[in-house]
């Protein structure tokens, strides 16, 4: 999931504008409906304009991963 985020970033600003973010919460409705999970987009949007930059996102998607998926993801970021 934090890779998700990671490659929709395009710009070199490492800012998550409102076309970016709504395409992201896309894809990771896409990836978690593929395992019969429900995700919000309208919240996502909402915490995304609260800290729309890059990180702010990935430690936004953290919060919202198990601790399993979290670390798993920690090592394909390094």
């Amino acid at each position: 999931m934090i890779e998700i985020v990671i490659r929709s970033e395009k710009g070199s600003n490492q800012v998550i504008d409102r076309v970016e973010a709504k395409l992201l919460a896309l894809k990771i409705t896409v990836k978690l409906e593929a395992y019969g999970i429900t995700f919000d987009e309208d919240k996502f949007l909402q915490a995304v304009a609260r800290n729309p930059t890059l990180w702010g996102v990935a430690g936004t998607v953290r919060k919202l991963l198990p601790p399993d998926e979290e670390q798993v993801d920690d090592s394909s970021v390094s």
